[in-house]
């Protein structure tokens, strides 16, 4: 036997309605919190890393979230984190006041840091001079023993590189060590023709 349904008063179809919308809604402020709430972390974020590293930074790609690996231009590099750095792989100590000028005669200056909040750690660094617009030779690229055979060395001398291309620097040099000429060949650098310090690209 069939059995109709009882009509829906309009009062119940109306609170039924309200109670529907009400509930997505609700929903709707929800996700628009979230969201609204990621992009304040985000912009957070972004403000703290610009407050250590200024606004020429990159990061790094890291298998560990618990490692954040900063390239900057614009965080300033002293003289004892880079003889500190420079310690790690036996380099000869210079004189710091003469570090420090050569600090500040340099076309560019990238330090690689390890994100901390409190004090970032130099981990890398390479610098430049030049004329910024015929020449330019590329100095001192180190990275901490800890944190080699990571592509951290490959992916400085790639920021370098690009940003000297950007300031339309036709001519760039490469001043490595010897037992460093491996490492820059596969990197697509040629050696100049006494074939033992200097490069080109």
């Amino acid at each position: 036997m069939y059995h109709k349904p009882a009509a829906m008063c309009k009062s119940c179809l109306f609170f039924n309605i309200q109670a529907y919308v009400t509930t997505v809604a609700r929903r709707f402020l929800v996700t628009a919190g979230y969201f609204e709430a990621k992009m304040c972390s985000a912009n957070i974020v972004t403000a703290v890393f610009s407050r250590l590293y200024g606004t020429q930074w990159q990061e790094f790609p890291s298998s560990s979230r618990k490692l954040q690996i900063i390239a900057s231009f614009d965080r300033e590099v002293s003289p004892i984190e880079l003889e500190q750095l420079a310690d790690t792989v036996g380099w000869c100590r210079r004189p710091r006041n003469r570090t420090k000028k050569a600090l500040n005669n340099s076309l560019l200056v990238l330090g690689l840091w390890r994100h901390n909040i409190w004090a970032p750690h130099l981990i890398g660094f390479a610098r430049c001079t030049g004329d910024g617009v015929l020449n330019a030779t590329i100095w001192d690229l180190v990275i901490h023993p800890l944190y080699q055979h990571n592509g951290l060395g490959k992916g400085l001398l790639d920021i370098l590189t690009t940003r000297l291309r950007q300031m339309q620097v036709e001519n760039v040099n490469l001043f490595a060590d010897a037992q460093a000429v491996e490492f820059y060949s596969g990197q697509g650098w040629e050696l100049e023709p006494q074939g033992k310090r200097c490069m080109a690209m």
